[in-house]
C-alpha cells in the first residue's frame, strides 16, 4: 500500500511538470500537446495487482477506475484552461504591427506643390553639403530633430535636421507646417529653404543658417569673437523685435516657448535669425508629427534669462537668484561678464547695463503675472540702443552697416524720442 502511495505522489508530481510544459508550447500545437499529455499520463498512474505493481489500464477496475478518469479529465480542464489562458497573454502581449510605407522619392516634389514651395533636394546633395563643412564628417540620421551643419555648393550656409514621420499623413503634416512657416516673411527669422526625403522615411529639412553661428557660441567665445556691449544690446533689441512680430503680426501667434541663446542665428553683420528648427518639429503629446503651434507661453520669462545671459556671459538656469540680489544692491558689476572690461568703460556704459537688468526684471515679472510686455520691452531697448548711439562721437562702419541693415534700428535712430 505504500508503494501505491509513493507512486502516485510521483504520479502527482509528473502532471504538474507536464502541465508546465504544456504552457511553454507554441499555441498551434496544444491540441496535439494534451492528446500526448493525456496518453503519458495513463501510462504513469500506478497500481498492485496480483502482488505486483501494474500500469495504465491494468488499474482501470471499480472506483480506481472512475478515479482514474476523474483525475485524467481534471487535469486535462486544467490544462486546456491554462493553455487558454497563455494564448491569450500571448495576444496581449503580441504588438500589432501596422502596414509599413514607403515613399517614392519622385513624389515628394508632387506632395511639397500641393502643400509648400520649398527647393527638393536630393540626399547626395545634402549628403556632400554636410561633409563640406568643417563641423561635420557627413550626414548621420539618429533621433528624430538632429541638426546638421552644411554647406552648398553655391556657398550658402545650412542646417539639415531629421524629422521623423510614422505614416504619409505624418509626412503630410510636416509638409503642411513648413507651407505655413514658408508664408512668414521677416528678415530676422530663418528660412527653410528645401527638403528631401532621406533613408527610413525621414524627412531632411533644409534650413537658412549663418557664418557666425550662434549667440550661444558667441557668448561662450567658442568662435573666438568677442561680443561687444554695443551688439549685444544691438541682438536684444532685435530679438524683442521678433518675438513682439510673432506674437502680436502673425496669425495664430508663434510662441517661442522655450527660447535659448542656441536658437539665435547671428550673422556676419551681427544682425540675428530665429531660427525654425522648433518651428517645424512642435509636436503636441498625441504623436509624433503633430505639428500644432505651441499656446502655452513663456517667451517673457525666457527672454528675461536671455538679457541677463547677455550681461553675465553665463547661462545657468539659476540666473535669476544671482543678478537680481545684485542689481538691488548695487553690486551687478562684480557678476557682468568680464570680456565687457567694464571696469574701463564710462559710467554711462554701466548704467545701461542696471538699465538692460531692470528689463530682465520686468519680464520676469510679467511672466509670472501672465502677461506679456513684449512691445514695451522692444520700445525701451530701442531707446537705450539710441542713447548708446549718439553717446558714441564717431561712428564705425561696423555701426553703419548696422543701422542700415536693421529696418528696426532705422525707426530707433529717427525716432524723435
Amino acid at each position: 500500500m505504500s508503494s501505491l502511495l509513493i507512486h502516485m505522489a510521483l504520479t502527482y508530481r509528473v502532471c504538474l511538470l507536464m502541465c508546465h510544459q504544456v504552457l511553454l508550447l507554441q499555441i498551434r500545437g496544444h491540441a496535439t500537446a494534451i492528446k500526448v499529455m493525456r496518453q503519458d499520463l495513463c501510462r504513469k498512474i500506478a497500481c498492485e495487482k496480483d502482488g505486483k505493481m501494474a500500469y495504465g489500464n491494468e488499474c482501470c477496475k471499480g472506483r480506481l477506475c472512475k478515479r482514474k478518469k476523474g483525475l485524467i479529465a481534471g487535469v486535462l480542464v486544467s490544462v486546456s484552461f491554462m493553455v487558454a489562458v497563455a494564448a491569450f497573454c500571448a495576444f496581449l502581449r503580441c504588438p500589432i504591427k501596422g502596414k509599413g510605407w514607403e515613399l517614392n522619392p519622385a513624389r515628394l516634389s508632387s506632395l511639397t506643390g500641393r502643400t509648400c514651395q520649398t527647393k527638393v533636394y536630393t540626399y547626395e546633395e545634402l549628403s556632400e553639403a554636410t561633409g563640406r563643412s568643417e563641423e561635420n564628417k557627413g550626414l548621420t540620421e539618429g533621433a528624430d530633430g538632429d541638426i546638421h551643419v552644411g554647406l552648398l555648393s553655391d556657398g550658402t550656409h545650412v542646417a539639415v535636421q531629421t524629422i521623423r514621420c510614422e505614416t504619409e499623413q505624418d509626412l503630410m503634416q510636416v509638409l503642411n507646417k513648413v507651407g505655413f512657416l514658408s508664408q512668414i516673411s521677416h528678415r530676422n527669422i530663418a528660412s527653410i529653404l528645401g527638403c528631401c526625403i532621406g533613408s527610413r522615411n525621414a524627412l531632411l529639412l533644409v534650413h537658412e543658417f549663418t557664418a557666425n553661428g550662434t549667440l550661444e557660441e558667441l557668448l561662450r567665445k567658442e568662435r573666438a569673437i568677442i561680443l561687444s556691449w554695443f551688439h549685444r544690446i544691438s541682438i536684444a533689441t532685435e530679438v524683442a523685435n521678433i518675438l513682439a512680430y510673432l506674437q502680436f503680426d502673425v496669425q495664430p501667434p508663434i510662441y517661442l516657448h522655450n527660447l535659448k541663446s542656441s536658437d539665435i542665428l547671428v550673422d556676419m553683420d551681427y544682425s540675428v535669425k530665429i531660427s525654425t528648427f522648433k518651428f517645424s518639429k512642435t509636436r503636441s503629446g498625441d504623436g509624433f508629427c503633430s505639428y500644432v503651434v505651441s499656446q502655452d507661453s513663456h517667451d517673457m520669462y525666457n527672454f528675461g534669462l536671455l538679457l541677463m545671459e547677455m550681461i553675465t556671459g553665463s547661462n545657468s538656469r539659476n540666473l535669476p537668484h544671482t543678478v537680481l540680489p545684485r542689481l538691488s544692491d548695487g553690486t551687478l558689476i562684480e557678476i557682468v561678464d568680464p570680456c565687457l572690461r567694464f571696469y574701463e568703460q564710462t559710467p554711462g556704459l554701466y548704467e545701461q547695463v542696471e538699465n538692460v537688468a531692470h528689463l530682465a526684471e520686468r519680464c520676469l515679472i510679467s511672466s509670472r503675472k501672465g502677461e506679456s510686455c513684449i512691445l514695451e520691452i522692444a520700445k525701451d531697448l530701442g531707446r537705450l540702443m539710441k542713447q548708446h548711439i549718439d553717446s558714441i562721437s564717431t561712428v564705425g562702419p561696423e555701426l553703419e552697416q548696422t543701422l542700415s541693415d536693421s529696418s528696426l534700428l532705422q525707426m530707433i535712430s529717427n525716432s524723435p524720442d
